[in-house]
């Protein structure tokens, strides 16, 4: 989760905070391929072990 809020941090500072929640699932999705590309680690495990 550590990661997850740093990559929303740094959204936040590239000015892309919206209130549309539809522009936040985005980035959600677009993280978490992320997150699974470069960690490795599948999503449905990381759920299991947090």
């Amino acid at each position: 989760m550590k990661n997850f809020y740093k990559y929303n941090n740094y959204l936040l500072k590239q000015n892309m905070k919206d209130s549309s929640i539809y522009l936040y699932i985005y980035y959600l999705r677009k993280f978490l391929k992320w997150y699974e590309e470069v960690i490795k680690t599948p999503f449905k495990r990381l759920e299991k072990t947090l």
